[in-house]
């Protein structure tokens, strides 16, 4: 009588788990979820504010300049379990000081993502360009600037994302003026309104002809 081995049974997602109060170093980590085999296309991937220990002699890095690195390194782990597509990435990263801009496309970029929860304040909308080649849904944490509003709504904004079908906007600090916010919101779908019928446009394969998605649904949340 034949025996095959059990073929181990892959992951769908990835969930780190609960914040924790200490950092974790890179060893650490893997000694922990090494042993886990993921599909190449996961449900959600998920991360509370984890911060990395510094390996050896590495040089430190003021991260209040540069901003953190630490999720890199994580994402950088799955694309070496075989991962490439994700639906869902939400990563806690409100503290101070928050992850670059740099850190963000380095960690995303070699992913096609579908829905990005990136909780960082005021996301620069180059980076969501730069890794948005399948993003449909973004959920942007706003600190209550209107040059931030603007600079997602301008010509060279989220509108630069044509794949967009989703905009969730989410206002973590309050204006002093509820008419000032009022008159904001309204600027800004007007703008991105504009913005998405001029934009970028993309080529169906099918048919080679440049054409854009239908408008985004815009849900701003004080």
């Amino acid at each position: 009588m034949l025996t095959y081995p059990c073929r181990a049974e892959k992951e769908l997602w990835f969930d780190f788990g609960p914040a924790r109060a200490g950092a974790i170093t890179q060893a650490e980590f893997r000694k922990h979820f090494g042993h886990l085999q993921f599909d190449r296309v996961l449900q959600y991937v998920a991360f509370p504010r984890v911060q990395l220990k510094q390996q050896g002699d590495a040089p430190v890095v003021d991260e209040r300049c540069q901003g953190r690195q630490d999720m890199a390194f994580f994402f950088d782990w799955l694309w070496g379990k075989g991962v490439r597509r994700i639906i869902k990435v939400i990563v806690d990263d409100l503290g101070h000081p928050p992850h670059s801009d740099e850190a963000i496309e380095k960690a995303l970029k070699p992913f096609d993502v579908e829905i990005l929860d990136w909780r960082r304040l005021d996301l620069d909308p180059v980076t969501l360009e730069t890794i948005g080649k399948g993003l449909r849904e973004v959920h942007l944490q706003w600190s209550g600037r209107n040059t931030v509003l603007r600079s997602w709504s301008e010509p060279g904004g989220l509108a630069n994302t044509p794949t967009l079908e989703m905009i969730r906007i989410v206002q973590t600090e309050v204006l002093p003026c509820p008419r000032c916010l009022s008159v904001l919101k309204r600027v800004f779908r007007l703008m991105l309104t504009v913005m998405t019928e001029t934009g970028p446009k993309l080529t169906r394969a099918d048919s080679q002809k440049s054409c854009r998605l239908s408008r985004p649904t815009i849900q701003i949340m004080a």
